[in-house]
């Protein structure tokens, strides 16, 4: 089975870790341990001071941030509530990509910072900095996520992740190598998964495995899990637990990774700030990193909201009241039985870039999860989806089918969705074969070739 690593053996090793790197993750990841349980007015005491340093610092030290206050007259000592931290106007993507220099921090020297870009996946990359402390908290709150999730300090996992440059250019390198063996950790490039060869390769490595947890791309472990099952392959026993994280998760995906693998806990962060959120045990909602993170909704469409991040460890690059991109839905909780005191989101919907604009002005979005849940409930054999907006006022729903009468599908499919739709937008279905795995090892549920 899993044979976990003892613990007090693995913290140590993870304190030599720290100071190889000169980073603190096995401080933060402490730190983290003694407020999962926190009373709610300490933890929220905790996050304010920390929020109004943060924003001194940001004021004094950070350009963007001085002329961003100063436009809206704000200086950090009027800010006394959230409601007027609130009042402070939002940071984009587009924000941070045009203003990359502006929002280095004085204090902090560029060269001395780690540098990240995103995938593009949603749009085009976007540069932006972190400091080791920034670095530290956030893989202190994965670490702290999985487990949440069940996982402990040492037990064996499978990571399937990465697009093309971290595969070939960044785990070649000899501390990601260590790294990988210290967290007993066996990596599978996602965006090599195209062939059967390499496919039956990862189910190789993962059943040779004999327990232990599954982390990565939703798609890509969902897709290993439809081969599976095509291959007639059993996994005994079964995984300890799948950790998805980085694209949506479908109920029809959760079903499926489920069935073959072992039960799945979703998480939800992004690069720019590592580990925002994470399923626990009862899988009822998202456990929100609250000593880490601020985190706010904004009204969006339909029931979704848009989420607003503020990392309160970042000072070489402040991200504060950004905005990723991504949305939230249902309601906000302190509630759970896993005894973890902070805030619970119930549902991460998905990506702003997925809300497909109609030529009348309105948003079509509930179309995206009526498909994700009533037409693939009753289709099971639809294995994929994915809708490309191909004209102003076209549509094009392509689907992926191992078997079936694709007439009798197409006629049920239109029949659902025709009336969602209400003749705003024309619309065509697709058979594929398959979907082809982009560099970046991701599947998007969209694709709009308008932009």
């Amino acid at each position: 089975m899993n044979s976990p690593m003892n613990r007090n053996l693995y913290l140590a090793l993870m304190r030599l870790e720290d100071l190889a790197t000169g980073r603190r993750i096995s401080r933060h990841y402490q730190h983290l341990q003694r407020l999962r349980n926190a009373d709610p007015e300490y933890l929220n005491e905790f996050r304010w001071n920390a929020l109004k340093k943060l924003l001194r610092h940001a004021y004094a030290n950070v350009p963007f941030y001085k002329k961003r206050f100063a436009d809206q007259e704000i200086h950090p000592e009027d800010i006394r509530s959230w409601a007027d931290f609130a009042c402070i106007r939002p940071l984009t993507r587009a924000d941070v990509k045009s203003q990359c220099d502006a929002l280095i921090s004085r204090l902090h020297a560029r060269e001395d910072l780690e540098v990240g870009e995103t995938s593009g996946s949603s749009g085009t990359p976007m540069i932006f900095y972190y400091d080791n402390a920034a670095y530290s908290a956030g893989r202190a709150a994965v670490l702290t996520g999985w487990e949440l999730a069940g996982k402990k300090l040492g037990d064996k996992l499978v990571t399937v992740w990465g697009g093309r440059h971290t595969v070939e250019e960044r785990w070649p390198k000899w501390g990601s190598r260590f790294k990988a063996r210290l967290h007993r950790n066996k990596r599978i490039g996602a965006y090599t998964l195209s062939d059967e060869h390499k496919i039956r390769e990862a189910l190789d490595i993962i059943s040779s495995r004999k327990g232990g947890f599954i982390h990565g791309y939703t798609n890509a472990i969902y897709m290993l899990a439809n081969c599976a099952k095509d291959m007639d392959i059993a996994f005994e026993p079964r995984l300890d637990g799948v950790l998805t994280t980085s694209e949506t998760l479908f109920p029809f995906q959760r079903r499926i990774i489920e069935d073959v693998f072992g039960p799945v806990y979703d998480g939800y962060g992004c690069l720019e700030i590592l580990g925002i959120a994470f399923q626990c045990q009862e899988q009822k909602g998202y456990h929100i990193v609250e000593p880490n993170i601020i985190f706010e909704q904004e009204d969006c469409v339909d029931d979704s909201r848009e989420i607003i991040l503020t990392d309160l460890w970042n000072y070489a690059f402040p991200l504060i009241r950004y905005k990723p991109g991504d949305l939230v839905m249902g309601e906000m909780s302190r509630s759970c039985a896993c005894g973890c005191t902070w805030t619970t989101c119930e549902k991460i919907n998905g990506r702003a870039t997925d809300i497909i604009t109609a030529p009348d002005g309105t948003f079509i979005y509930y179309i995206i999860w009526f498909v994700a849940t009533e037409v693939l409930d009753n289709h099971p054999h639809i294995k994929q989806f994915q809708w490309v907006k191909a004209e102003e006022n076209r549509l094009i729903l392509k689907l992926q089918v191992n078997y079936g009468d694709t007439k009798s599908i197409e006629d049920s499919v239109r029949y659902h969705v025709e009336p969602i739709l209400k003749g705003k937008m024309e619309f065509d279905i697709e058979f594929v074969d398959k979907f082809e795995i982009g560099p970046s090892g991701k599947h998007k549920p969209v694709v709009d070739k308008t932009r």
